[in-house]
């Protein structure tokens, strides 16, 4: 247990820099259909929330 080489939760990490990337016309279409997945993913999920929070309104 020398050095800090060993453990890898004390290396400091370098701050992220925003990386340019070049889409192609077809990359694009992929990347609107990643899009429309995870919206219906997400539209999908708030529902199902929706559905398990609303109160009960049976007569008892």
């Amino acid at each position: 247990m020398g050095s800090d080489k060993e453990n890898p939760a004390n290396e400091q990490k370098a701050p992220s820099v925003p990386k340019n990337y070049e889409i192609t016309v077809e990359g694009s279409l992929g990347l609107l259909a990643l899009g429309a997945a995870g919206i219906r993913a997400w539209r999908k999920k708030r529902e199902e929330a929706k559905q398990n929070t609303k109160p009960a309104t049976g007569h008892e």
